[in-house]
């Protein structure tokens, strides 16, 4: 839209004070939804989850599927995605030793290393056990520019 367009709309708005009296919203049927961990919502979506998992579960290919995934998502001959930060490698890792996952780093030149040397950050097993919470890493943001501190953003 253009700078003008939007301008005009913009005070012809003000002038009729269509600003000032919004009408109500509809009800909006789904409303119950936007309470995200609340039990009715929960109910609803383990109920659709169970649907899926039936449906696809019935297809034959499902097994070999299923089991195709998690032989990739559990190999260790990944290559780990680096991301550097303040002069070191960090990257995330899952496996079938770390499902929640592993925030972990390693030295630049470590990561030139067929094997690399990782040192733990962040291990969300251990989090999750030690806490009696279903934790996830959702993401890591760090300040900048120096990038050393970070905060570390954590889901159950």
């Amino acid at each position: 839209m253009h700078i003008t367009t939007a301008f005009l709309i913009f005070a012809f708005a003000l002038s009729t004070g269509a600003s000032a009296q919004t009408p109500p919203l509809p009800d909006d049927p789904y409303i119950w939804l936007e309470d995200v961990g609340g039990a009715r919502v929960m109910d609803w979506v383990n109920t659709e989850n169970a649907k899926t998992l039936r449906v696809l579960e019935a297809d034959p290919r499902y097994s070999g599927f299923y089991a195709d995934a998690l032989k990739i998502a559990e190999d260790k001959d990944r290559i780990p995605t680096p991301r550097l930060l303040s002069g070191a490698i960090y990257n995330f890792w899952q496996d079938a030793d770390h499902v929640r996952g592993l925030f972990r780093k390693t030295s630049l030149r470590g990561y030139r290393d067929p094997v690399p040397r990782w040192s733990p950050v962040l291990d969300l097993d251990m989090l999750a056990k030690s806490e009696n919470a279903n934790w996830f890493l959702k993401d890591v943001d760090c300040e900048e520019p120096a990038e050393r501190r970070c905060m570390a953003r954590c889901v159950s």
